[in-house]
């Protein structure tokens, strides 16, 4: 009894955790933060790990009057706030420029950016994305950007 109830159960896990482990495959550094963005509104924690490298650093350039600060985000802590957003909060970061940089497995991704929370402009900065392109795709593995209150 507990040996056919265990088959389903387990075949459920086994579906679950290949889905969970598909990857996006982007061709293109712009395609790789077109999903990244795609990824984050849809607050897909999964897809996200997937466009990210493991390896990959994650960084706030925070400043004042007085002091400009580099903070080094926890990579874990980023997907658990996304994930913890509510439902009943509408956020959007529009990107208004992007420029992007390539050579050969190397690429740089300069987008400015426009974030919104329940349709209110939130703040605006610019985000820096360093990308590394693994066989036919391309992760990211460096994040900064920058946050400023207009």
């Amino acid at each position: 009894m507990v040996k056919t109830a265990f088959i389903p159960f387990l075949a459920f896990f086994l579906i679950s955790y290949s889905w969970a482990q598909e990857e996006i495959q982007v061709s293109s550094p712009e395609d790789c933060i077109t999903s990244f963005f795609e990824a984050f509104h849809a607050q897909d924690t999964c897809a996200i790990k997937s466009i990210m490298h493991s390896d990959m650093t994650l960084a706030t350039i925070k400043s004042s009057s007085e002091d400009t600060l580099l903070v080094v985000e926890d990579v874990q802590g980023f997907y658990a706030s996304i994930a913890s957003i509510p439902e009943t909060m509408k956020f959007i970061e529009e990107l208004t420029e992007i420029e992007v940089r390539t050579d050969g497995l190397i690429a740089q991704v300069w987008t400015d950016y426009t974030f919104y929370v329940n349709d209110k402009i939130s703040h605006k900065g610019v985000n820096a994305f360093t990308l590394l392109k693994e066989g036919d795709t391309w992760r990211i593995i460096y994040l900064v950007d920058t946050r400023r209150k207009e």
